[in-house]
């Protein structure tokens, strides 16, 4: 007979021993109920506004036929594109209410068996890692693979996140794979269930010091300070950083073709409205071309690590130097690939957003190599301002 597991309070999910011996772990409701419905409700105006102003500029206005006769079918595009936002956020929904999802663990597996509306599917991983860290601001993921599959995400309290990293150890241990997790919050300590503690780890030597490329040494030399130590250099990924940003091209480039369009159509009419489209143009050229940008400009990006700062050098028109002290550093989050390559989480600022109220900015190295290895650099200097 299964038998419960408990420890994991307040992560909206049931842990069970099966008696073969594996883990059996279903979802529950992790949102309240409050929460939820207001999600419903934001949703469901969502697409009737969507629909309702639609189907007012290309159905019921003066200039319906101007516009479908300078870009034929530019309403039904438009509609679509908006249309499929609204039924994308519906779908997930449907999901949230009537949806279920069940994990079954054992040694080097993990099934994921997902059923709506009696429609069952399966997804099963081995041979893998488990991933747990902040998506953004409060709201945190665990992860499974190298493709990122999530198994949870949600806004968490630090409580919650600790329960979190602790659900991560216990899949780990069920599974074997290795387990990329951050420190706990601090002033929370970890639960006492058996099932959540975590098992105590051999000693590690002491890792040997990185190589430094003296190319990279020279680049940034320039912004030590006198006596300040070269730990380590080096360089982001510049093809991860654009293959990053693709995505943009899905709004981009329709958002181009019609305003190029419509920019013909309205070829006719006096200035400045004629020069409308044009500006839309241009904006959407601008998206498309922002992947292109980040990629050159983490070709010029310089990362180091020194025995006092945490520096990011940017070269080009102007030379740009971001300075971390040990003060300015939080909690690192390292997002690791099976190559030992990821991205590394080591600081937070606050800025002011065009609405004039704040926004988090999450300060990190993207696509570095032996990722793990410079964590360790960057937690020396947090342990050295601790002390």
């Amino acid at each position: 007979m299964a038998s419960p597991i408990e420890g994991l309070a307040g992560l909206g999910l049931q842990l069970t021993r099966q008696p073969d011996g594996s883990l059996h772990v279903r979802k529950l409701e992790l949102e309240p109920r409050r929460r939820r419905l207001s999600s419903l409700l934001f949703t469901l105006i969502w697409n009737a506004v969507i629909w309702v102003i639609g189907a007012f500029m290309f159905g019921s206005v003066p200039f319906h036929g101007e516009v479908t006769e300078s870009f034929p079918g530019a309403g039904t595009l438009i509609l679509g594109l908006f249309g499929l936002m609204g039924l994308s956020g519906l779908s997930h929904q449907v999901w949230i209410w009537l949806g279920r999802e069940e994990w079954q663990v054992s040694r080097n597996r993990l099934e994921v068996r997902q059923s709506l509306l009696g429609i069952p599917r399966r997804r099963t991983h081995a041979d893998t890692q488990v991933s747990v860290h902040r998506y953004v601001q409060n709201t945190w993921v665990l992860e499974v693979g190298s493709r990122k599959q999530r198994l949870l995400l949600a806004e968490l309290t630090p409580a919650q996140v600790s329960a979190l990293i602790d659900l991560g150890e216990l899949l780990a241990r069920e599974t074997g794979w290795p387990l990329l997790a951050p420190e706990r919050p601090s002033g929370v300590a970890p639960p006492t269930a058996p099932a959540a503690r975590p098992a105590p780890s051999a000693p590690r030597e002491p890792a040997a010091p990185l190589p430094l490329d003296p190319e990279l040494c020279r680049r940034v030399a320039p912004d030590l300070e006198p006596g300040e130590r070269l730990l380590w250099a080096g360089q982001p990924d510049a093809r991860r950083v654009g293959r990053q940003l693709l995505p943009v091209l899905y709004l981009g480039v329709p958002w181009t073709l019609i305003a190029l369009r419509s920019a013909i159509g309205w070829s006719g009419h006096e200035f400045p409205f004629s020069a409308f489209p044009f500006l839309f143009a241009l904006a959407g050229l601008g998206i498309c071309s922002t992947p292109w940008c980040r990629y050159r400009t983490a070709l010029v990006t310089y990362y180091a690590v020194t025995d006092r700062r945490v520096l990011i050098l940017t070269e080009g028109k102007r030379r740009k130097l971001e300075l971390y002290r040990p003060m300015d550093l939080c909690e690192t989050e390292r997002h690791e690939l099976p190559d030992g390559s990821g991205d590394l989480l080591f600081a937070r600022r606050e800025e002011k957003d065009s609405d004039g109220g704040t926004r988090t900015v999450e300060i990190k190295f993207t696509g570095i190599p032996q990722v793990r290895a410079v964590e360790r650099l960057v937690r020396q200097l947090t342990a050295q301002q601790a002390a």
